[in-house]
């Protein structure tokens, strides 16, 4: 599935299309943040957000929120060990472009 796909559940206020379910779709919502094609990984984390927020039970049990909260902090500790030990991306999307600049990545250090 690709940035139009999901954009139009985002456009049609979270509600899947016909055919698809919210079970099928998480592998794939929980895995994209991580791409290297940062639209597609802000609008996966998007949605994902939006199906969560939908009423208790509607769309996540309680043990299925806890596995896909598990799996977003197993994914941001598999990111963050690529980056150096002693730097962390200040201002950047997945791409590694700057929100500011768009030919320039910026870091901060964390020894301080």
């Amino acid at each position: 599935m690709d940035v139009s796909f999901f954009q139009g559940i985002v456009e049609n206020d979270f509600k899947l299309p016909p055919g698809h379910t919210a079970a099928e779709l998480t592998p794939q919502l929980v895995a994209n943040p991580g791409s290297t094609q940062s639209d597609l990984g802000e609008i996966s984390y998007l949605v994902l957000c939006g199906l969560i927020d939908a009423d208790p039970g509607v769309n996540y049990s309680a043990e299925q929120l806890s596995g896909i909260g598990k799996q977003m902090t197993e994914n941001l500790t598999y990111l963050s060990a690529a980056l150096p030990a002693n730097r962390i991306k200040s201002g950047t999307m997945s791409s590694g472009r700057s929100r500011n600049d768009s030919n320039r990545t910026s870091y901060v250090d964390i020894r301080k």
